[in-house]
């Protein structure tokens, strides 16, 4: 038992390895170029580095009016210990004195310290990120086999989504790093039983989940039907109740996870804080249900509205798995019910999760789904492990190249993303930017600073259109135009960067603050600027279907107008 233990920990720790060689190239997409106030924030949406995990855990002895209420605390906390060291090491060298919440945040060198705090915290993603294979591997080859076991982690180490999410900050990787910790766990416990042990483990995952992003309680509601169900038809008990270890262990679990979550979402250490984010939580989600905010679909409550949800979470699960991956999904389930149903029990988690998904939030992305194609890819790859064991050749040679097909499809996909991250078009703008411009010009733009390629020093970058602006009046309308030429004409910026936003302007080549008037003006030179240079990195198989992020800010088109005449007319 000892020797298979121990193999089992080295092929996992084998396989995150591999899976960390797979995710550390582009780590560094994203990372902003901070040469003023307004080019602090990394590029990718919800991504909170590198200052946020700073700024939350700072908030918590001066609160300030701007807090991030989104997410409890426990990923500010992980990633707050991770910059640590190299926040030490420039208070001893000099490098940083006197911290504040104003650029340049008393770091000597902002452009550098920000960019290295990003690529850690990017890191910390990449190891959560390797975890969760692992997990993998241990979950499947508890219930299955190490065949299984190393088919599934290959199955979730190559889905779509993680190539993309666990090189940024985004929660979404950490969260399912502890799904997957405590379904590693909770496989545990339906093969050899529970004990006290495996249940403080089982609540301690469940807790940190809860504390990274509490939706994710939707993984676990079944969790202690299915282990009281599992240690009643295990044990041989003559009377309807368990025996007193049960209930011990039972309790272990409960007070693990209440203190994993207290303790890592805040609510022990700032009660106030926590009760502002689920305010804001449930506001957001009312807003959410409500279509009221541009970048999230509400489907509504009728039928219909369930179908086309249906439709969608299909279609994202086939993004991240690939159609055969689904399928093979679809045909481990069924061998599952056939052969081995214990293992149904751990495809609830998954069941319940889509059903809280359906039921109360209306909506779906892809980022959603990922803890339900984690699931699924066990039983894709016990379809593929099962008849990779056929009497019959053929059979087994089909299983295999399959097998090969499907995770060779994904491993391109994978590769395709990862190249236009590292190409990302805003790299070689930066290059043209550092060459064509000079300190004291101005930069112009629409929608927000964030997705802007990095600029040299002493340029200076404003929105054309302030936010507020941009929300509450038609893009189209026409004292916007005039307002927008007119501005140009009085301030004479010598540059105007479009930059899509795929959340306010699906499919369009600016962003949805700029008034399609004014992007068909530019093109045209009716505005006294001529396009001076276009970017976006070409693909490195355009003959790849491709499926799309939630908000694809990867490899942007950028356009970059240059003024060409004295004043607007």
């Amino acid at each position: 038992m000892r020797t298979r233990f121990s193999s089992t920990v080295l092929i996992a720790i084998a396989i995150a390895l591999v899976a960390l060689v797979l995710y550390l190239p582009g780590v560094w997409w994203g990372a902003p170029y901070a040469t003023a106030a307004d080019r602090t924030h990394a590029w990718g949406v919800d991504d909170e580095t590198p200052l946020g995990p700073i700024g939350e855990i700072a908030n918590l002895r001066n609160p300030r009016p701007e807090r991030n209420l989104g997410y409890p605390l426990l990923y500010s906390f992980v990633v707050g210990a991770a910059y640590a060291p190299y926040l030490g090491f420039l208070w001893l060298t000099g490098g940083m004195t006197r911290p504040g919440g104003e650029y340049p945040f008393g770091l000597a060198d902002p452009v550098q310290s920000l960019q290295l705090l990003t690529w850690i915290a990017h890191g910390v993603t990449v190891l959560m990120a390797s975890g969760t294979v692992a997990a993998a591997y241990l979950a499947g080859s508890t219930l299955w086999d190490r065949r299984t076991g190393v088919l599934s982690a290959l199955f979730v180490m190559l889905s779509f989504p993680m190539f993309y999410y666990a090189r940024t900050g985004n929660v979404d990787v950490p969260v399912l790093f502890f799904t997957a910790a405590a379904l590693a766990v909770f496989a545990r416990v339906l093969v050899h039983g529970l004990d006290v042990k495996r249940a403080v483990g089982l609540g301690i995952f469940v807790g940190c989940a809860l504390a990274t992003k509490e939706p994710s309680f939707a993984s676990f509601l079944a969790l202690p039907l299915i282990v009281l169900v599992v240690e009643l038809r295990r044990a041989s008990y003559k009377v309807n109740r368990l025996a007193p270890k049960f209930w011990q262990a039972a309790a272990a679990s409960l007070v693990a996870a209440f203190l994993a979550f207290g303790i890592g979402s805040g609510l022990f250490v700032d009660p106030e804080r926590y009760l502002a984010h689920l305010a804001f939580a449930f506001g957001r989600g009312a807003e959410a249900n409500a279509g009221q905010i541009v970048w999230i679909e509400a489907f509504p409550h009728t039928l219909e509205g369930q179908i086309r949800l249906g439709s969608r979470i299909v279609q994202y699960l086939v993004d991240a798995m690939t159609f055969p991956g689904l399928v093979l999904a679809i045909v481990g389930i069924v061998l599952a019910a056939r052969y081995k149903r214990i293992t149904l029990f751990f495809l609830l988690p998954a069941v319940t999760y889509l059903a809280v998904l359906a039921g109360l939030a209306h909506t779906a992305q892809l980022r959603y789904l990922m803890p339900v194609a984690f699931t699924l890819s066990f039983f894709a790859a016990f379809s593929l492990a099962w008849w990779s064991r056929s009497n019959t050749r053929p059979v087994r040679v089909m299983a295999w190249l399959v097998a090969g097909g499907v995770l060779f499809y994904s491993f391109l996909i994978g590769v395709e993303l990862t190249f236009a991250m590292i190409n990302d078009s805003r790299y070689a703008a930066a290059v043209w930017l550092a060459r064509e411009t000079r300190p004291g010009d101005r930069v112009e733009y629409f929608g927000y600073s964030d997705h802007l390629p990095p600029l040299p020093l002493g340029v200076t970058t404003s929105p054309t259109i302030s936010s507020v602006e941009a929300v509450r009046a038609p893009t189209s309308a026409g004292n916007t135009i005039s307002k927008t030429v007119e501005g140009w004409d009085a301030r004479k910026p010598e540059y105007i960067i479009l930059v899509p936003d795929f959340m306010s302007a699906p499919d369009a080549p600016y962003s949805g603050a700029c008034p399609p008037e004014i992007y068909q003006g530019l093109m045209s030179s009716k505005y006294g600027y001529e396009m001076a240079a276009f970017f976006q990195t070409p693909r490195l198989f355009p003959w790849l279907p491709m499926p799309q992020l939630d908000y694809p800010v990867v490899n942007p088109p950028i356009h970059i107008f240059v003024r060409n005449v004295p004043d607007l007319t």
